[in-house]
């Protein structure tokens, strides 16, 4: 028996190279063999609640924002476009360039601070360390 495999495109002996059917939100049957896709239950990358895309293009049918049915079917949107989500998992916001940070030499760093806290006298240690402290909870 033969199927024909959805990734790769090719006509498949169904009892050597089956690997995994998938129901698009769209009632069709995608068929992929075991060299696209391995039978495994991951759940994709991607922010999705069930409400209008906004961010991406209007269904070129009815006109309005897209609706997905799943995350996989908006990962698949998004892959066969070659666009990738950024941000974070709930808000998806977008990385800004001012919240990279150049690499630093962090040995150089530590070794300035303890030659630092080397010529402090006791008070002023203490003092510090109550600072740094008091600001590092802050952001807990």
């Amino acid at each position: 028996m033969k199927f024909f495999c959805d990734g790769c495109k090719i006509d498949r002996d169904f009892d050597k190279d089956f690997g995994i059917a998938v129901i698009s939100g769209k009632k069709e049957f995608l068929h992929y063999c075991r060299a696209c896709i391995r039978p495994a239950v991951s759940m994709p990358d991607v922010y999705w609640d069930g409400k209008l895309e906004e961010g991406l293009a209007d269904d070129p049918v009815t006109g309005k924002p897209r609706i997905f049915s799943s995350k996989g079917e908006k990962a698949a949107y998004l892959r066969e476009r070659g666009i990738v989500e950024a941000g974070d998992r709930v808000h998806g916001s977008f990385p800004s360039v001012t919240d990279v940070q150049p690499k630093q030499d962090t040995k150089e760093i530590v070794r300035e601070a303890l030659q630092k806290v080397k010529q402090m006298g006791r008070d002023y240690k203490r003092q510090e360390y109550l600072r740094i402290t008091k600001e590092g909870n802050k952001y807990a």
